[in-house]
């Protein structure tokens, strides 16, 4: 800085990716600032409005910010006051902006920032976790065309990771129980790792209960993102202090946020990437002299097993995954159009194509695409573009959509319902929905576990957020790992576990000793090799090899064995399913080691062979362009659209649109600007279209094996977590006995309005006190019509007592009255015979009328009660499923249909 006076002004900008990191940085740098007498101040979204006034009154030495808070100010009047002397930007843990729109968004901005400031910026980029590939694209995110020098610690971090694998059989119980040995045993404090929220909970809770039950001292304390930033500063301050033995957390923790000395890291199941693994075990044994110690706590699960432990050995040896720079999407290009255009009042697009031609993430914009994007902003009113002087100026709504769009990614969630009970059970996130989907998309109906409970989704309200699902049981299910499928494994990784696997068909010396160089113990070793040999005699010989492709049908469906990592199998799954089409509609499911494919009517392992053949026979033109195609076709693109429209928008970013109208909207933007982004987004974050060619391309052999039974590693796909839910999953009685309570119990506290036929009398009560009260109260008839207690029961009423009274009755009328009567024939006809606690559990549930109901009340008497639930819960389902239908005639018609 000058000597001898202050210019004024920031002169140093300090980015971060977390609002959280900013505050602990913003103290940190404060205690350095201080003594050289310089101020330092954070703004961010949460700053206060006397703090912001403070910081455009008296601008900081050194401003502690995020890339949107940056990006906003930007826009401010007196703009060149503040930033006019910057002079160095450094922006740390890269790696959390560089795979990302917000990193993209980055690089424009920085380069409206070097606009505006009079001396040439030093820009710094700060990260432990970036390959060599990534420190290239870094370089191009941070100064595109500029010299750039790397600095590396040559002293390397060193870290000693080790497996401990639980036996699937009882997972949870000694899962827990090791984990609380491990705290026991480190003599200070612990950081413990899940990878989601619901399975933090979760674990916290039991290890807690674990202590108690042994009477264990230990305090236990949850951290993650869904936990307000109170109680989440108050655990990070008392772990930093040593008030707190363990901590459990999720991603929230993998940044540099000064929590004091941690002895030991525990990881609860995969990490599922080297980077994440990094990261995490970082944070133990943080001095600079120091070995990071950290232990992986897995299943026994084949796949797991082998992942966790290539995983362990890849976070010691360095070889992080590489992060790819998104590249050229019109939503930056669309927001960053907007700051500038309110920064310069009228911007004409050759200083907007100069501006995106020096960023990194824009560059390769044509100009035509970008004249492109200032039409679409035209069309929607977020700019006025005239054409003929190739200028830009502010419109009508330019400053909302500027200030109110981000690039941070939603993370809007969906409310879980059961329908058997109507109650709450909890929430998962748009992200699963969108990967679920895509695996589901014939019938839209997906399985997951909420809650340690396993749940079919049966309706999706995407207008309200809301998911209805009813209640499965699966076989030992493990965890609640839905969350974890946003966390995709490489290819790399996936590749390097099917070479072992390979290795492993051959010899057992060799395979023991790959193992347990993996770090995997040697009794799961041996077990490890007794599954793929066991899988090598039920093949015939050693058909599993990196360049051939195995087809196992078995059971009506055909696994394909093939190592693309997660965004490999799933554009080799998409592009598959699209070539099935012709002959068999199926639903597939994945793990980063193979995939799936099943249907009603079964999936032959044949039909699996010809489209891999189609497929490999394809150029790469001809698959991106079917891939496409795909995913357009999918309930994913119109959520994925939703989301590309606000960022470019077409639509108000607080909405959350009914998915008809969303796709009547696609359907109109075909071709547009925001079609090309969605579709670009959704590829770019969900499929690895090179490892897809490049297996494709080098395939040799196709086999295909067809079998009684699954094959012992086919079985470890099927039991793997990740696939689990999916394919293993049976209703036993014990599930349906809890079903039936639980609608029991939902039907009997709600109010029910009957009249009597008889006298004309009404009374209200609840369902279940129907079995002492079965008769009317007033004439002591069974012809009494059970009604529900709601708008349309009110309607059922009036009508009735109108037709009693001798009005002549038309129309709608007249029907609602005959239904009244209908109910209470049912009543009469089964009360007779102690039943009519059934008619009244039947006429309350939703989508049954009278019609369904006297079906369901037949198989009641010929097959008992069982059958009765069994089809009045598919009845719920049914009308959950079709609910919007039904919305749309009651709106068109005024009146409650019948659904049956």
């Amino acid at each position: 800085m000058d000597k001898g006076r202050d210019p004024g002004g920031v002169r140093i900008l300090y980015i971060t990716p977390l609002r959280a990191l900013n505050r602990d940085v913003t103290i940190r740098i404060s205690r350095l600032a201080e003594e050289l007498g310089l101020r330092v101040l954070l703004r961010h979204g949460d700053t206060t409005q006397a703090d912001r006034r403070r910081f455009l009154r008296n601008p900081p030495h050194i401003a502690v910010t995020t890339p949107e808070s940056l990006n906003l100010l930007l826009s401010i009047k007196n703009r060149e006051k503040v930033f006019q002397n910057v002079s160095w930007v450094i922006v740390d843990e890269v790696h959390e902006l560089l795979e990302s729109k917000r990193g993209a968004e980055l690089s424009v901005v920085l380069e409206r920032l070097e606009k505006l400031s009079r001396r040439r910026i030093q820009r710094i980029g700060l990260s432990a976790t970036l390959s060599k590939n990534s420190m290239r694209e870094a370089a191009v995110m941070l100064a595109y065309g500029r010299y750039v020098a790397g600095v590396e610690d040559n002293s390397s971090k060193r870290y000693s990771i080790r497996v401990e694998v639980i036996d699937d059989s009882s997972f949870w119980e000694e899962a827990v129980a090791r984990i609380a040995g491990l705290i026991e045993e480190t003599k200070g404090s612990v950081l413990i790792f899940t990878n989601t929220r619901s399975t933090a909970e979760k674990l916290a809770n039991n290890i807690i209960n674990y202590f108690k039950s042994n009477n264990k001292n230990y305090r236990v304390e949850v951290h993650h993102g869904s936990l307000s930033r109170k109680v989440r500063e108050k655990a990070e301050r008392e772990f930093r202090e040593g008030e707190i033995k363990a901590l459990v957390a999720t991603s929230s923790m993998e940044l540099g946020i000064d929590i004091g000395r941690v002895d030991l890291v525990v990881q609860f199941m995969s990490p599922r990437q080297v980077i994440a693994m990094t990261q995490r075990a970082g944070r133990a044994g943080h001095r600079i002299t120091e070995v990071s110690l950290g232990v992986i706590v897995t299943s026994s699960n084949l796949y797991e097993t082998l992942e966790s432990g290539i995983i362990a050995v890849r976070t010691e040896r360095g070889n992080l995954e590489d992060l790819k720079l998104p590249r050229n999407s019109y939503d930056v290009a669309a927001h960053q159009a907007a700051g500038m255009v309110i920064e310069s009042r009228n911007l004409t697009v050759d200083e907007l194509y100069d501006t995106f031609s020096r960023s990194g993430s824009l560059a390769g914009l044509s100009r035509d695409e970008v004249e492109a994007i200032l039409d679409h902003l035209d069309s929607v009113g977020v700019l006025r573009y005239d054409p003929g002087i190739g200028a830009a100026r502010m419109g009508r709504r330019t400053l909302t959509y500027f200030y109110r769009v981000s690039m941070i990614p939603d993370e809007s969630s969906y409310a879980v319902y059961d329908i058997a009970t109507g109650s709450r059970v909890g929430e998962v996130s748009e992200k699963f929905i969108e990967s679920s989907l895509l695996k589901a998309e014939d019938t839209g109906r997906f399985r997951f576990v909420l809650g340690g409970r396993v749940w079919e989704a049966v309706s999706i309200d995407y207008e309200k957020g809301r998911i209805e699902a009813v209640p499965l049981l699966v076989e030992d299910a493990l965890i609640p790992s839905w969350e974890g499928e946003i966390i995709p494994v490489s290819y790399k990784v996936a590749s390097e576990a099917c070479s072992i696997i390979s290795l492993c068909q051959y010899d057992r010396g060799d395979c023991i000793r790959a193992l347990k160089h993996r770090k995997i113990p040697e009794k799961r070793a041996e077990d490890i090799w007794g599954i793929i040999s066991k899988t090598v005699e039920a093949y015939g010989g050693p058909l599993l090899h990196p360049f051939n492709a195995v087809i196992e049908y078995t059971r009506g469906m055909s696994i394909l064995h093939a190592c693309l990592g997660s965004k490999g199998n799933l554009a080799l799954a998409l592009l598959v399913s699209k070539l099935l089409e012709k002959d068999v509609r199926v639903e597939f499911d994945y793990i980063p080691y193979a995939i799936v494919f099943r249907s009603p009517t079964g999936v032959p392992g044949e039909l699996v062979r010809r489209a891999l053949e189609t497929a490999a026979g394809m150029d790469r033109v001809e698959r991106l362009a079917l891939l496409q195609d795909a995913v357009r076709r999918s309930r994913t693109y119109l959520i994925r659209f939703s989301r590309v429209a606000k960022r470019m928008g077409v639509i108000d970013p607080d909405k959350r649109l009914p998915l008809d109208f969303t796709r009547r909207l696609a359907e109109n933007l075909r071709g547009s600007v925001v079609e090309i982004e969605t579709i670009r987004e959704i590829l770019q974050e969900k499929v690895d279209a090179e490892a897809l060619n490049n297996y494709l391309d080098s395939l040799r052999r196709i086999e295909v094996v067809e079998l009684k039974d699954p094959s012992p590693l086919s079985r470890e796909v099927l039991d793997n977590p990740y696939v689990k839910r999916d394919v293993a999953v049976k209703v036993t009685s014990i599930a349906m006995d809890k079903i039936v309570e639980s609608i029991k119990k939902s039907i009997g506290r709600r109010d029910v309005v009957f009249v009597c036929v008889s006298c004309g009398k009404s009374w209200r009560m609840k369902a279940s006190e129907i079995e002492r009260r079965p008769r009317c109260p007033y004439c002591g008839a069974l012809s009494i019509a059970p009604l529900p207690a709601t708008e349309y029961g009110e309607r059922l009423l009036e009508a009735y007592r109108k037709y009693r009274s001798g009005v002549k009755l038309r129309g709608e009328e007249k029907k609602l009255a005959r239904e009244v009567v209908d109910r209470a024939m049912i009543y009469l006809n089964y009360a007779g015979q102690g039943l009519g606690r059934y008619v009244v559990e039947a006429l309350m549930s939703y989508g049954v009328g009278p019609a369904r109901a006297k079906k369901l009340l037949a198989d009641l008497v010929s097959r008992g009660e069982r059958a009765f639930y069994q089809q009045l819960l598919k009845a719920m389902e049914e009308y959950a499923a079709n609910r919007q239908y039904w919305d749309v005639v009651r709106k068109r018609l005024g009146s409650r249909p019948k659904p049956h």
